[in-house]
């Protein structure tokens, strides 16, 4: 019964986050002289998420070699424990630990050892989602030190 309920509840959920992503029109066109170009801005809501195309297929460095402490870890302290750190992480998950990363957070585990394709954190790294509205971005040298961490089990070196 339970199951039910909470099915029912995440549909209703869903159609609700459905409705509210649907553009309204707009009543009285604008003569197109008084258009000015504006530079779209992102969008926090799972549904930009889940209608972003995929990112390109993750590929590991064969015989990579990642520390955790050495290279993951200021990477993750330098971009990512301003959200995701401190007493009230962000969605529950806490990057200030190895624990803390592996533990996950609201939305299930962070990274799954051996399968960065399936990786929460590399997918929202591969489609630039996350650092959420910080620029610069990771570069794809610290990206793919995370995919080789990842695809290397996720060793706690």
């Amino acid at each position: 019964m339970k199951i039910i309920f909470a099915l029912g509840l995440m549909s209703v959920i869903a159609l609700i986050m459905i409705a509210a992503c649907t553009p309204v029109p707009v009543a009285t066109p604008v003569p197109a002289s008084t258009l000015v170009p504006v530079t779209p801005t992102r969008v926090a809501s799972p549904t930009a998420i889940a209608t972003k195309a995929p990112p390109a297929t993750v590929v590991p460095t064969p015989g990579a070699q990642v520390s955790f402490k050495n290279e993951i870890l200021p990477i993750l302290k330098e971009n990512c424990v301003r959200c995701h750190g401190g007493s009230k992480p962000l969605q529950e998950l806490s990057l200030e630990t190895y624990a803390g990363v592996l533990k996950g957070g609201i939305s299930g585990l962070a990274v799954k050892p051996r399968d960065p394709e399936n990786s929460i954190m590399i997918r929202y790294l591969q489609i630039d989602f996350m650092p959420f509205e910080i620029e610069p971005k990771l570069t794809r040298d610290q990206k793919q030190k995370i995919i080789n961490w990842v695809a290397a089990g996720a060793p706690d070196n």
